[in-house]
């Protein structure tokens, strides 16, 4: 017999994403953003501050552009004022003007946690 603990942990990970919101949907390339956010937010190794986009781009293999519009996604407002998800948050830089930077909201940390939850259980 097979094991489905990890394969049931993605499937229960994708419900509690999709149960978010009623209204948005979560495409997978948005759901690997904020699994890489989750990840790398806390990040405290890097020289110059928190991890920029680019940085979080290049470690899931996505482009810049798509990463900011991923976290606009996942952020208190997507398009047109339309509401995100709320659970990243995106700063300037603080050492590069050019440069944007994020961190998970409390809403995210506790989602973060779920998931977390999710994969470590038998």
């Amino acid at each position: 017999m097979s094991d489905h603990r990890a394969l049931r942990a993605y499937f229960e990970a994708g419900q509690y994403m999709a149960s978010l919101s009623s209204t948005l949907e979560l495409p997978v390339s948005i759901f690997v953003t904020f699994m890489g956010a989750a990840m790398w937010a806390d990040r405290r190794d890097h020289v110059d501050g928190p991890m920029p986009l680019e940085e979080l781009a290049a470690r899931t293999g996505r482009t810049p552009s798509s990463i900011s519009g991923h976290l606009r996604y996942l952020g208190d407002r997507y398009r047109d004022g339309k509401p995100g998800f709320g659970l990243v948050k995106t700063y300037e830089h603080p050492t590069n003007g050019r440069m944007k930077t994020f961190q998970l909201t409390p809403k995210g940390e506790a989602v973060a946690e779920h998931l977390r939850y999710l994969h470590g259980r038998d």
